[in-house]
């Protein structure tokens, strides 16, 4: 059996048996055949427990061998101890997809670790899907398949609809569930796979892809499994205009390790998801009410072709309020044509006004005619991307206005999304119906439009084709260093990234005083003197750079001096001797670097640079490869990128050098998997066409 058709099994099963079934309908065991009779799944079940003859009603069997044919599920809700055996029973029962909600694994130390470890291996040797263990289970709705214990479905609501809702917490996932219910929400899927031993949300997310009723996909997601699966999944649901929203938490930097370069401390792993995301197509939210907007939206399945919104209200200062909500989320208030203007002006009242946000006033909604007319002007406006009506209370008036919006939404392909305070429940229920998106709060209501225009570019983005990459490296830097475990000093560093095509200050190396008085006869003075080391990787911390040396004895001084503060550290034993270089006029200081992350890859990262670094904290990050594009899309992100466009008195500066070396970093580390860490810090950008140079430079490579 392949992989799909396991998920499929596993997914939609026509037949389930539940090993450790209870008779107690509220029990963990009872719960699962309690809402499957319930909720009309049309599948066999089999109960499995020695101790009963019949539970809830149902046949009971003594274990998996004697169920009278093979399921296509397994529910397992035994002791940890207990469940590879039933794996092994499940085998021989023919059984290929297998759901443990046991807990006491993974998640609750070493020996519930090793217990996982051996399910793992005998289900990875034996082609078996496991999905948990620890999970509260899924809901196919369409199937009416409740292979869970959530309480959310003791409410007695099973709301179908067209979200895959996905939850790596499981008690998260039923109050996300139960909650949505209340917004008129409706799903196709709501999955918690606990410690996804084997089936991740990688995995979940590409079966929903292929779904037929699911057209958005949401998730509450605490870490990334699997990442090429999840990538290659987004990237198939951007074909297929499936959005994926995904609400990730875990965003601080607390307890890890931070790196030694200035790159690795000054990006967080948040950083490489962001990226990540973005790369890959999924949108990312932040709270729990940005995740419930997004359904709302994406629930409709209409798109925001640009960032343009069409306001029509009944209040002129809930006018305003949008106004300043469109600004809050990068959308912006259009001028409506002249002609749009003159046909609104002619159902208005004059003390309305026709200029977006356009005021109504409450006297034109007490006409179908009327109100339709306007919002329908408004709507075929080619300034206009969505449109945004806005009313309150009202209720008396609803039959016109109700009319009004389903007809506009019948026949206009943009979005129509509605704030109306202090609805009524009837009122909220005609729009669930309707799958209009209605929020009861206008700044809701931008954020949620904000969100179709965000999906909207971010899939223009993904689908654009990158662009080549750099000149080809020089065949020496796919060797330079090869079985180097550790840090490389300053002059291999900077041997390494020049040889990647990175200009950089042209340091020459002397070892000891002999060296560096014949070295001295060549220099162009001044230049600045440093500690060669592969050990002391901030050189300024000890004394070991001098600045400004204009002569030869100027330089053995500055030999002496810098040995002199190493053996005052202690750190004789670390000294190589020194590396020189000329002094270069100063540039707009830039920090390019990576970070690595276990499971996403290499990110390059970009900021201001020298001290700057640490106190601006202004950077950005991209997971290789980088083509130029990018690269500059990069610079543009910057906070702090008026240092380098140019502003009043400062000057532009070389975008183009600058952006060519995030590129060639990004060859270097797609050529040198090896390079653990980077930081080539300052970087000098100097002014338009006199290019970039690398002062200092850090690699880290590591077998």
């Amino acid at each position: 059996m392949n992989n799909q058709n396991l998920m499929k099994a596993l997914m939609a099963p026509n037949s389930i048996a539940i090993l450790g079934a209870s008779s107690r309908p509220e029990s963990i065991g009872g719960r699962p055949i309690k809402f499957l009779k319930a909720y009309g799944y049309q599948g066999a079940i089999y109960p499995i427990n020695p101790k009963y003859e019949t539970i809830q009603g149902l046949p009971c069997y003594r274990d998996i061998s004697s169920i009278p044919q093979k399921a296509d599920l397994l529910i397992i809700i035994t002791k940890p101890d207990s469940i590879l055996q039933a794996m092994q029973d499940a085998k021989a029962r023919g059984i290929q997809a297998v759901m443990i909600i046991t807990s006491g694994f993974s998640e609750s130390g070493d020996d519930g670790k090793k217990l996982e470890a051996a399910l793992i291996n005998y289900a990875n040797a034996n082609d078996m899907l496991v999905m948990g263990p620890n999970c509260q289970g899924f809901v196919n709705f369409d199937k009416k398949v409740t292979a869970t214990f959530t309480g959310a479905l003791s409410r007695g609501n099973l709301q179908q609809g067209n979200i895959c809702l996905i939850s790596q917490s499981g008690a998260m996932s039923g109050m996300l569930y139960a909650m949505a219910v209340d917004l008129g929400i409706g799903f196709s899927y709501l999955i918690s796979g606990g410690n996804e031993s084997i089936v991740t949300t990688s995995h979940f997310i590409d079966y929903a892809v292929d779904d037929d009723k699911t057209d958005a996909i949401c998730v509450y997601m605490e870490g990334v499994k699997d990442a090429p699966l999840l990538k290659a999944a987004a990237q198939k649901a951007i074909e297929r205009d499936k959005p994926i929203v995904a609400m990730k938490v875990g965003k601080s930097e607390a307890g890890s390790k931070a790196a030694s370069s200035h790159t690795g401390a000054l990006a967080s792993s948040d950083a490489i998801v962001d990226s990540f995301m973005q790369q890959s197509g999924i949108l990312r939210v932040e709270t729990t009410d940005d995740l419930f907007d997004a359904m709302k939206v994406f629930s409709n399945g209409k798109r925001a072709g640009g960032n343009r919104i069409g306001v029509v209200s009944i209040s002129g200062g809930a006018g305003v309020v949008m106004a300043d909500a469109c600004d809050k989320y990068q959308m912006t208030l259009p001028k409506l044509s002249d002609e749009t203007e003159r046909e609104l002006s002619a159902n208005i009242p004059v003390f309305g006004s026709p200029h977006n946000p356009v005021d109504l006033t409450a006297q034109v909604l007490t006409a179908y005619e009327k109100f339709y007319h306007c919002i329908e002007a408004v709507a075929a406006d080619d300034s206009v991307d969505a449109v945004v009506i806005f009313i309150g209370l009202l209720e008396h008036l609803k039959d016109n206005l109700l009319k009004a919006i389903e007809d506009l939404n019948g026949v206009t392909q943009k979005p129509i999304l509605v704030t109306w305070l202090a609805a009524t429940p009837e009122i909220k229920s005609w729009f669930y119906d309707k799958q209009i998106p209605l929020f009861e709060d206008s700044d809701r209501c931008i954020y949620g439009t904000s969100l179709l225009w965000r999906y909207t570019a971010l899939k223009r983005e993904v689908m654009q084709v990158s662009e080549t990459g750099g000149a080809a490296l020089a065949a020496s830097v796919y060797e330079m260093y090869k079985g180097t475990n550790g840090f490389l000093n300053e002059w291999d560093s900077k041997h390494m990234v020049s040889s990647a095509g990175i200009m950089t200050d042209s340091p020459a190396v002397a070892h000891d005083t002999a060296a560096l008085k014949e070295l001295a006869g060549t220099l162009h003075y001044p230049v600045a003197v440093k500690v060669l080391s592969r050990s002391i990787l901030h050189k300024s911390d000890i004394g070991g750079v001098i600045l400004n040396v204009t002569d030869e004895a100027s330089l053995l001084s500055a030999y002496t001096t810098i040995l002199d503060n190493v053996e005052a550290n202690g750190l004789t034993s670390a000294f190589e001797g020194v590396i020189v270089s000329s002094m270069l006029p100063k540039g707009t200081e830039m920090i390019v670097g990576i970070k690595k992350d276990p499971l996403l890859g290499t990110a390059v990262v970009l900021g201001m640079g020298g001290t700057m670094v640490e106190i601006l904290k202004d950077s950005v990050m991209q997971l290789i490869p980088i083509d130029k594009r990018n690269a500059l899309k990069m610079i543009d992100s910057l906070k702090s990128k008026k240092m380098l466009y140019g502003y009043r008195d400062i000057t532009r500066k070389d975008i183009n050098a600058l952006a060519e070396i995030i590129v060639r970093v990004s060859d270097l580390c797609m050529a040198r998997p090896d390079i653990q860490e980077m930081d080539i810090n300052p970087v000098f950008v100097y002014d338009e066409g006199e290019g970039a140079v690398a002062i200092d430079a850090l690699i880290k490579l590591e077998v």
